[in-house]
Parts: C-alpha cells; structure tokens; sequence
C-alpha cells in the first residue's frame, strides 16, 4: 500500500523537476540523500506533514489532505531568484497531481509578502525568494 502524503509530496517535486531549467536543482528537505547543489540557481521545497480530516466511520484513514509547500529559490542575485520564483509560480499555480486514490484540487499560491532574503555567509552571497503553495487533496 502506497503513502498517500508521500505520494503527494513526491508529485509536486516530480512536477518542477520535469522542467528542463529544473533539472537536478530541485532540493526535498525531507530526503536526508538530497544535498543542495553548490552552485546557485536552485530550489529547496519544504513540506509539511499535511493536516488530515479522518472518515468517522473507519477512524484511521484519512479522507482529505491539506498541504503546504514552502519553495525557496535560491539565485546568485535578486533577479535571478525572482526569475527562478516566477517560473515555479507559472509551473505550480492552477496545477492538479495525478495521485492514484486521491482528487487533488489546484494548487494556489499564498497571497503573501516575503521580502526577499540576502545570504551573507556564501561568497558571492544568495538571494532566497520563498513562496508557499497550499495543496488540498479528497480521496476518490
């Protein structure tokens, strides 16, 4: 039997790691083998452990998901961190994961601010942008 949050989590990272600009640059902070790349650009997901509504009549399984996606771009410059967010925002946004079990609706994007932030410690510094993305899932 599959994990159905796995499933989840493991679709949208499939989704930006298709795209050819994406390719081997997308982190999953939940995988401990998934380094991030040396060289900017990149892109690190975190996700949540989803909350999940339980049919009352079985007590276990869960019938609805709800995810969050935390997606940081990360870019040798503001610009290119604002490109690399613009084109998973393009990618993410409206998108259904095809999830065995499960009818995803589409993802949306947080209608909130978060300046972009500045990485000293690196040299030449990272510019991060982070977005989040909510994913709501019913089983089928």
């Amino acid at each position: 039997m599959s994990d159905p949050i796995r499933d989840h989590v493991e679709a949208f990272l499939a989704k930006l790691r298709a795209d050819p600009v994406f390719a081997g640059k997308v982190i999953d902070t939940n995988d401990p083998k998934d380094a991030a790349p040396r060289v900017p650009p990149y892109i690190v997901v975190y996700s949540n452990i989803p909350t999940a509504e339980s049919d009352r009549s079985t007590g276990m399984l869960p019938n609805k998901l709800d995810f969050q996606f935390t997606v940081q771009c990360a870019g040798q410059n503001a610009n290119q961190s604002r490109a690399w967010a613009g084109k998973a925002l393009m990618l993410l946004t409206g998108w259904r994961p095809v999830v065995a079990g499960w009818k995803p609706q589409g993802v949306t994007k947080r209608k909130i601010s978060i300046p972009l932030q500045f990485d000293k410690t690196f040299t030449p510094e990272l510019v991060y942008s982070v977005d989040i993305y909510d994913l709501t899932s019913r089983k089928a």
